[in-house]
């Protein structure tokens, strides 16, 4: 992502959120494993970064999609936010189950960490600019040889086709004021943040410009233990059963993602 992906919302925030998570604690005690069955500890450690629409404050399309994926198995979920370096290195070293959201090219999948089989949400990538500076916008070509402002460790650079000088910010606010401040050409991160934080710096209309340059599906990270391996099991299981049911659609038509490419659940 990162997704959101990694993770971002423009739209969502008129659908609004339908539930709050609550965060519950736990005790840390290793379970056997019994055939798929709900594991003896029944606290499910979530990381996550704050991500509008996505997981913003424990809320968010990819948390209630978990909720409605484990709490019918008996499980509760604890939801810890984190900068995306810990959030990967908490599932890496087993402190954690889950991580959201997730590609499955990350350089420390593999080894370290695997995905469920299906993706959870197609992860819209796109750049904002400055409309008056690029009037006449041709693709990524247009951003050839320019200045990029993204987040640290996101990578979403790495799929661009030009090549771009980068500079590496904390936040989504440090990424908006180089680009209001003429520090960066462009900025690059999942369409919906950028929808949400162009509202927010906008002075007048038409200021700023959002343009999609590439999409990739985005997945739930495991661990690499018997327990987190038990736990994606049961995850494709019940997703499978919630798309079939409706619930994936409703969800994602909730939360202003209805745009996204229909996931095919045999």
């Amino acid at each position: 992502m990162q997704l959101l992906v990694k993770t971002g919302l423009g739209h969502f925030i008129k659908y609004g959120f339908c539930a709050l998570l609550a965060l519950l604690l736990a005790a840390t005690t290793r379970a056997e494993l019994s055939d798929g069955q709900p594991l003896d500890n029944r606290v499910i450690q979530v990381r996550s970064e704050n991500w509008y629409g996505y997981s913003e404050a424990g809320e968010g399309y990819l948390f209630l999609l978990l909720r409605a994926a484990f709490e019918p198995l008996g499980y509760q979920l604890q939801f810890k936010f984190c900068p995306w370096k810990r959030c990967v290195q908490d599932v890496m070293e087993s402190r954690a189950d889950i991580i959201v959201s997730v590609y499955d090219d990350e350089s420390f999948m593999g080894q370290y960490m695997q995905v469920n089989r299906y993706p959870v949400f197609i992860e819209r990538i796109a750049v904002a600019f400055k409309a008056q500076r690029w009037p006449q916008w041709q693709g990524q070509q247009t951003m050839s040889g320019g200045t990029l402002g993204m987040l640290r460790g996101y990578d979403l650079h790495k799929q661009l086709a030009v090549p771009v000088k980068l500079q590496e910010v904390s936040s989504d606010t440090q990424l908006w004021k180089l680009l209001v401040a003429d520090r960066v050409d462009f900025i690059i991160e999942g369409i919906m943040p950028l929808q949400v934080y162009s509202e927010r710096f906008t002075q007048h209309p038409g200021q700023f410009r959002i343009e999609h340059v590439y999409q990739k599906e985005s997945y739930l990270g495991f661990g690499r233990s018997e327990r987190a391996k038990t736990l994606l099991q049961q995850f494709d299981t019940q997703l499978r059963k919630l798309y079939q049911q409706g619930e994936v659609q409703a969800l994602q038509k909730q939360f202003g993602l209805d745009w996204l490419s229909p996931i095919e659940l045999q």
